[in-house]
């Protein structure tokens, strides 16, 4: 696959040596003085010319590094490992009697590796991390899962979530680092969980944390992770975490992997989960925050100085900032605490269950206990970025920084990857070919539809694959709209049989953004003046394989 630049919001990772580099297991958790707010853990990494390093990358940074992705000199690709392949795994049972945990590099009786070497490389330090071995189709060890994989899927989707996960602050002790324990709850009557999040959470954190304290199995899983740690955390040893999948029951798992079809142990080796089809134990999540900004009710709000004095802590969006938009993260200082917080936006999880539902937020308050002070936070701290839940040293040179997960264009960047591979394999030359953000048609400083949200200057995204069929060539393009991760495709097909090439590409996508996203309107067509047409597509696809079905009738 082809890779071009990319302007994908996840800045560059400085532990990343220079060159191509692949993920291939995560390893033990280790405490670095220099940042007490973030453990740090060891990633395994295989160059392009199956040469392995060991790098150390604080936790918080966990929900992207997924086993088997790919990165150019510190910058994640949006490509999938060739010998990779994606699986539905249907009926998959999670009880104490169909799963055990074993190593990576565990042996069968027979001496075979669980992990064959000649498939997925390791370094013998990683042979000891664990995964979950889960009964499947009559198999013992028809599933193997790396437990690495079971916290960053399930309990680690955000900065917050990693650092809550594993600093223990779901311990019973701890809980009200979370949330405020007296002001949540659960609604029999509505199905409803009641959240009351601590002000640094993002709105989608309260899917895992409610889920997290609604379900005793959930629970005891993410309690496990610092459980773990903590014996040998004492004696400042790094140590392999242990953690469980949130729920005992049948699921349907869209996963990344490889196939071994061993006549003793054939077998599903599980690197990355991709989609999970079991349901929360609610039905609905309504979430609250300390001093959320909503408006109190006029007649029971308290005088205004009686409210004690707050100062929000500010933040920045990835894209929306140029003095920081080629920051890098790394690992090997702590944060100021006083800079403003640099949002690092990822595509959502993907549970079915959470399938066209929303946070319900409370419409009013009685009262607002805080009112707002001038800000002591900083817009920038010197030229780098990190994860650490910062301190207030002088001297630091890192900005705060928290991955986050969003709802746009790049949430469905995994069903366009494998049904991109599912065209292939019928022979069809696809690639994608850019993700990317879309040209503005004004002036920067000017207020524009380029901007998804123009008072942060947040840039939408667009994903563009290459098809080449039939000896014609065609450009199938994804682009984000503002509300509920809503997408308008447009196919551009070449009437040259030429190759559209990028400065051609770019015209055009200039010109979708002057005519505010529209195709082809009463104002003209983002093709006009061009050897190019188009074809609007109406999304109505919500699996790789419709998808991929949807594609080959338009390009025939």
């Amino acid at each position: 696959m082809r890779h071009r630049k990319d302007s994908n919001k996840l800045p560059k990772i400085r532990e990343f040596p220079p060159g191509q580099w692949t993920i291939k297991a995560i390893g033990q958790v280790h405490r670095d003085p220099d940042i007490p707010t973030e453990p740090i853990i060891d990633v395994l990494i295989e160059s392009a010319d199956n040469k392995q390093n060991i790098i150390e990358i604080g936790v918080g940074q966990l929900p992207v590094l997924k086993l088997g992705t790919q990165w150019l000199n510190g910058r994640l690709l949006p490509a999938i490992t060739n010998n990779l392949k994606t699986f539905s795994l249907n009926d998959v049972l999670i009880s104490k009697q169909t799963v055990e945990y074993v190593q990576m590099y565990e042996q069968f009786d027979t001496g075979k590796f669980l992990i064959p070497p000649y498939l997925w490389k390791l370094n013998p330090k990683f042979g000891g991390a664990r995964c979950l071995a889960i009964n499947f189709l009559g198999n013992t060890y028809g599933i193997i899962l790396p437990l690495a994989e079971i916290a960053r899927f399930y309990y680690c989707s955000s900065t917050d979530l990693a650092h809550s996960a594993f600093l223990g602050d779901y311990r019973e002790s701890h809980i009200d680092r979370v949330i405020n324990p007296d002001k949540s709850g659960f609604d029999e009557s509505i199905d409803r969980a009641i959240i009351h999040l601590r002000q640094k959470y993002a709105d989608n954190d309260a899917w895992t944390v409610a889920r997290i304290f609604n379900s005793d199995t959930a629970l005891k899983g993410v309690r496990r992770i610092h459980s773990s740690l903590v014996r040998r955390s004492v004696n400042s040893e790094p140590s392999f975490f242990n953690c469980d999948v949130p729920f005992q029951g049948t699921t349907n798992w869209k996963v990344r992997g490889f196939y071994i079809p061993d006549p003793d142990y054939p077998r599903y080796i599980v690197l990355q989960l991709l989609n999970c089809s079991h349901p929360f134990p609610f039905s609905e999540v309504q979430a609250d925050r300390d001093n959320n900004a909503n408006k109190a009710n006029l007649e029971t709000d308290i005088a205004n100085e009686d409210k004690k004095g707050y100062a929000r802590p500010k933040h920045l969006d990835s894209l929306s900032d140029t003095s920081v938009a080629n920051k890098e993260l790394n690992s090997n200082v702590e944060a100021d605490k006083s800079s403003m917080v640099f949002n690092i936006e990822i595509p959502a999880e993907q549970f079915g269950f959470l399938e066209g539902k929303e946070i319900i937020k409370p419409e009013d308050k009685a009262f607002n206990e805080y009112k707002s002070v001038p800000s002591p936070f900083m817009a920038v701290i010197g030229d780098k970025l990190g994860t650490g839940q910062g301190d207030y040293s002088k001297d630091s040179t890192n900005q705060r920084a928290k991955i986050n997960r969003t709802i746009g264009v790049g949430s469905d960047l995994d069903m366009l990857l494998e049904a991109v591979e599912l065209l292939k394999a019928q022979g069809i030359a696809a690639d994608i070919r850019i993700n990317s953000v879309l040209p503005l048609a004004e002036s920067e400083r000017r207020r524009q539809w380029g901007y998804l949200d123009s008072a942060t200057k947040t840039r939408r995204q667009y994903v563009a694959v290459s098809i080449i069929h039939n000896n014609q060539y065609f450009c199938w393009i994804e682009f984000e709209q503002r509300y509920k991760g809503e997408r308008s495709v447009g196919l551009l097909r070449s009437t040259e049989e030429m190759y559209i090439s990028d400065g051609l590409l770019h015209e055009i996508l200039r010109n979708l953004s002057r005519l505010k996203g529209v195709w082809d309107g009463e104002m003209g067509s983002a093709t006009d003046n061009t050897c190019v047409l188009v074809e609007k597509v109406k999304h109505t696809w919500h699996t790789p394989e419709s998808l991929s079905q949807v594609i080959k009738n338009r390009i025939n």
